[in-house]
Formats: structure tokens, C-alpha cells, sequence
């Protein structure tokens, strides 16, 4: 049936009417919708669906800001921390071996962090690629590269920092003659981390531990965790599992290596555990760049800056 020509313009007038007021900034007060039954559904929705979006928009919009404000500040401090003492971004090659979708995530999770990322197949190693750079990631899924000695080589004449994830990383450590790549492991699923008290790692860490003093890093992920105990100069022991104070996750060897446990990908991260692997990039290039800092006890530091701001 055809509509009468009286209902169409008033229709019309009606949209044309709230749509000045939308324009005026006039949005604390929504236009009336009325449906004249006699209206088809074709001619109405179109109109109102796209006076009700922007409606929707503005008042979410309005609603979700604060609480984004609050993030976005957090993580500014948080940079601000992480990035004290480096001039610029830092540039990193994230070495895959398959797994390229999670190298991409990765990479864009750093990014975010003010870390600028190239992916680089490990089969494709060129020095080349790493001049200029400051850190180099290695791939939990690049366990089958490493034991070949053009890889390996390409590693190490780069002679730049390295952080080391799950099984792939501990496997090239291994091949580079590192006491982390030769000590026992523990293999199993673990999302959470425990601190070492005396570790500088921690200090300005900006999200805060649970009421247990653990950071909850993932929601799901495989680990490999190396089993140290007993003093040893070259190894800064940064966090172990909750359960087993021996077996580390987080662990470094001097003169810039760091060693990663967790092998999962940025999507089964929490929200500290996007902040930890920027937080560990910084930390493993500050030991190249800033030793003295990056080897200190936390309890000396806190204890200096507490006499400084006296």
C-alpha cells in the first residue's frame, strides 16, 4: 500500500527537525521517536537507525572516557619510567621461526610501548638487519634453527643484547655457550610470576602485585623455567615460580642476556603481562647501556634515593 503524501512530509519534517537539533550540540535532549503504524518499517529505519547512532555514540562516548583517561595516564608514567636514560625509541628485530601471526602481535604490542619492532624470519638471518638496532628477541618457536652455525654466527657477531623466550630462546643460549642455555629446566603451564625481592627489575614497576605479591602475567601459556641456586656473579635471578623459589622465569646473565620462560602470545596476556615483556626489553638494553644501574641492588638504590631526598 502507498503512503499518503501528508504522513511522508511529516516524517520528513520530523527528521529534519531533530537533525538541527543534533547540530546545535543539542543532544542532552533527544529527539521523540514516534512510529505512525500506518509508516513502513523501509521508510523509517534508515533515518531514525542513524539519529539513534549518534545519540548512542555521544552518551557512550562521554561514559567511557574517564576511565580511558585513567588508563592512558598510567601507561604514560609507566613509558615514561620504562624510557628514562634512552634518548630515543628503542629499535628491535624479533626473530620467528613459524609462528609469524604471533611475531606480528608482538611486535604491535611494542609498538604501542614506544618500541619499534621489525619481524625477521630466522631462516632469513642477515647481520645487516640488526646494524643500528638495540635488542634482539628470540622466538619460543625457533628451537630447530639453532645448533647450525651460519645462524648462530649471524647471533652472535651481531653483539647486541638478547631477550631469550621459552624453548627457542634457551636453545640458542644454549649454542652461544651462556650458562642459561645449560643449566636444568622445569617444563610446564604456569601464568604467574614471583618477584625476587633484591632485583633492581623491580623497581618503578608500576603494576602492583596481588595481595600475595605475584604478578599474574597470562591467562594461559607454557613456561620453561631454569633451576639456579647458590651465589653466582654472572646470573641476576629476577622472578621464579610461586611455588619453587629455584626455578626462575625472569632471569639474566651477564653481560646482556635475558631470559624469558613464558612462550605464549600477547592475546592470552594480562594487562601486566603487556606491561612486563616492554618493561624486560628495556631492562635487557640498559644492561649493555647502563650496567651499573641495571646490576644494582634494589634495596641500595631505594636506600640512595631515600638520603637524596633528604
Amino acid at each position: 500500500m502507498n503512503q499518503p503524501a501528508n504522513q511522508i512530509e511529516d516524517q520528513r519534517r520530523h527528521d529534519l527537525n531533530a537533525s538541527r537539533r543534533i547540530a546545535r550540540g543539542n543532544v542532552g535532549r533527544p529527539p521523540t521517536i514516534s512510529i505512525n503504524p500506518s509508516t513502513p518499517i523501509q521508510s523509517f529505519w534508515p533515518q531514525q537507525r542513524f539519529l539513534a547512532g549518534l545519540i548512542l555514540i555521544a552518551f557512550v562516548g562521554i561514559a567511557v572516557l574517564p576511565d580511558s583517561h585513567c588508563r592512558a595516564q598510567q601507561a604514560e608514567q609507566q613509558d615514561g619510567e620504562r624510557s628514562k636514560g634512552f634518548k630515543e625509541p628503542l629499535k628491535v628485530v624479533f626473530v620467528y621461526a613459524d609462528q609469524k601471526r604471533a611475531a606480528q602481535e608482538f611486535a604491535k604490542l611494542l609498538k604501542l610501548r614506544r618500541i619499534d619492532t621489525q619481524i625477521l624470519p630466522a631462516y632469513d638471518l642477515d647481520e645487516q638487519v640488526f646494524a643500528g638496532k638495540d635488542l634482539i628477541i628470540i622466538g619460543a618457536d625457533t628451537t630447530p634453527v639453532w645448533g647450525f652455525n651460519a645462524a648462530d654466527d649471524v647471533i652472535k657477531n651481531a653483539k647486541l643484547p638478547i631477550l631469550a623466550m621459552g624453548g627457542g630462546g634457551q636453545q640458542l643460549l644454549s649454542e652461544l655457550g651462556m650458562q642459561l642455555g645449560n643449566l636444568n629446566v622445569n617444563r610446564g603451564e604456569l601464568t604467574t610470576i614471583q618477584p625476587v625481592v633484591e632485583a633492581i627489575f623491580w623497581d618503578s614497576f608500576r603494576p602492583q602485585p596481588t595481595e600475595k605479591g605475584t604478578h599474574d602475567c597470562f591467562t594461559k601459556s607454557r613456561q620453561i623455567s631454569i633451576q639456579h641456586s647458590g651465589a653466582n656473579a654472572s646470573l641476576i635471578p629476577i622472578g621464579h615460580e610461586v611455588s619453587r623459589d629455584d626455578h626462575y622465569l625472569l632471569i639474566a646473565e651477564k653481560p646482556f642476556y635475558l631470559f624469558w620462560g613464558f612462550d605464549a602470545a600477547p592475546d592470552q596476556m594480562t594487562g601486566t603481562g603487556k606491561e612486563l615483556l616492554p618493561w624486560a626489553c628495556y631492562y635487557t638494553v640498559a644492561m649493555k647501556k647502563f650496567p651499573e644501574r641495571a646490576f644494582a641492588k634494589k634495596s641500595e638504590v631505594q636506600h640512595q634515593r631515600s638520603k637524596d631526598s633528604e
